[in-house]
């Protein structure tokens, strides 16, 4: 089954209370370089109230804007998702936005602060600086499903289409600013996750059939429609070359694959290096983000193993690890520190 692995914009905060702090990992490399992490610093705080504890903040990079997602909580349903509020972080006032209630659940923020969902066969974008709504009829009722994404900048959309085996048939890519087609990719069975470009220039996918001791990528580019197999290799085994999650840089157009013992980097046009592939080192799957220029992965700590072997299954062994912030602009390691990490 294909799995489309990306949507823009990320969780920041659980919506009962909103701290805008400076995270340990935005701090600049000069303040971990000693190896200690430097205390969170409040700017402001602010309190919504919710329905419950369900509710949460969503935020873009510019961190202006946010949206407060208000859900209530039955005992029978779990939670149901009343509301979508833009927030103003300027004066932490709120304002809910008419979003029809069939189209709640596809309600997604992109990076630059817009907001996205679909209303039948359109796509309506929500501008929080003029709090204005645009509509692009782009998307198709000929297929079972279908699912929209706005490209980072909110310049470019992709519509997902798919058959009612949840399948993908295809990949329509648009100009927003024409609603004009630009082109189209029709899937390749082998497809298996798929990632866009913070511009939409790009698709990468990852196919299903891939080798122990390779990693192959399948880039599409929306330019010009034509696709490229690399291809990179690693150790054979498969903790190496199961790749089990894409992530983007916002300081570049890079973005990395993680698997259990490898990071690979891999540039716009998915030429790939791998920057790790060792049981020395292991992405820290929660901190792992790339979009603060750091990164946090596991570093084996004096001679023990960094992880324990149990029936053919690997295990991370944290009190013989360190927690440790990866550069990835240097492709140094500049702080670490050793178990316990902390709550």
């Amino acid at each position: 089954m294909f799995k489309s692995i990306q949507k823009s914009g990320r969780i920041a905060a659980v919506a009962i209370g909103l701290i805008a702090a400076l995270s340990p990992f935005a701090a600049p490399p000069v303040a971990l370089a000693s190896g200690s992490v430097p205390t969170p610093e409040l700017e402001k705080s602010y309190s919504f109230k919710t329905s419950s504890d369900g509710s949460y903040i969503s935020t873009g990079d510019a961190s202006k804007f946010g949206y407060l997602y208000d859900y209530d909580y039955d005992d029978d349903e779990g939670y149901n998702l009343k509301s979508v509020s833009l927030v103003n972080f300027k004066d932490g006032s709120t304002n809910p936005i008419a979003i029809p209630d069939k189209s709640l659940g596809s309600a997604c923020p992109t990076s630059n602060n817009q907001l996205y969902w679909q209303d039948g066969n359109n796509l309506v974008v929500f501008s929080p600086d003029n709090q204005s709504q645009t509509v692009h009829p782009i998307s198709s009722a000929k297929y079972a499903y279908t699912d929209v994404t706005v490209s980072y900048d909110g310049n470019r959309a992709a519509v997902e289409h798919y058959d009612y085996e949840s399948e993908l048939k295809k990949i329509e890519i648009y100009d927003l600013k024409s609603d004009k087609l630009i082109q189209t990719y029709q899937s390749d069975k082998d497809d298996s996750y798929c990632y866009y470009s913070d511009d939409m220039s790009r698709l990468y996918f990852l196919p299903y059939d891939a080798e122990k001791g390779v990693v192959s990528l399948r880039v599409f580019n929306c330019d010009t429609g034509s696709t490229e197999l690399k291809t990179v290799n690693v150790k054979k085994d498969d903790r190496s070359s199961d790749i089990d999650d894409i992530v983007t840089s916002s300081y570049s157009d890079d973005i990395y694959l993680q698997s259990d013992t490898a990071l690979i980097k891999v540039d716009r046009d998915g030429n790939m290096s791998v920057v790790f592939n060792d049981d020395d080192h292991a992405p820290e799957w929660l901190y792992s983000n790339p979009s603060a220029e750091f990164y946090a992965l596991y570093t084996k700590k004096g001679s023990n193993d960094l992880f324990d072997e149990d029936d053919g299954y690997y295990y991370l062994n944290e009190e013989d690890a360190n927690l440790s912030i990866y550069d990835l602009k240097s492709d140094k390691i500049i702080s670490s520190i050793a178990y316990p990490f902390g709550d």
